[in-house]
């Protein structure tokens, strides 16, 4: 339960970029870091964050579209490949 409240707490500050201005924290390289620091595998964290960060180093918006959530992406595939033991 308190890692679900601290990987929530990560998710929030990830996404409030306009609040506290614009960083990279809410990049997945970042938050993967963190998931792994929060369920303990900081190496997977990295590792899987990296690889999401290449997926998603592309995804900007052009006109009205809207790019994908990769806050919510980052933090969720980090943290099933850490507690499904990949």
């Amino acid at each position: 339960m308190v890692e679900a409240l601290l990987l929530g707490l990560v998710a929030f500050i990830a996404q409030s970029e306009y609040a506290l201005g614009t960083s990279l924290i809410s990049r997945p390289i970042v938050t993967g870091l963190l998931t792994g620091l929060v369920l303990g595998d900081m190496e997977t964290g990295i590792v899987m964050g990296a690889t999401l960060e290449l997926a998603f180093i592309g995804s900007f918006s052009v006109g009205a579209s809207l790019p994908p959530d990769v806050v919510t992406g980052g933090i969720l595939g980090v943290a099933f490949a850490i507690n499904s033991g990949a």
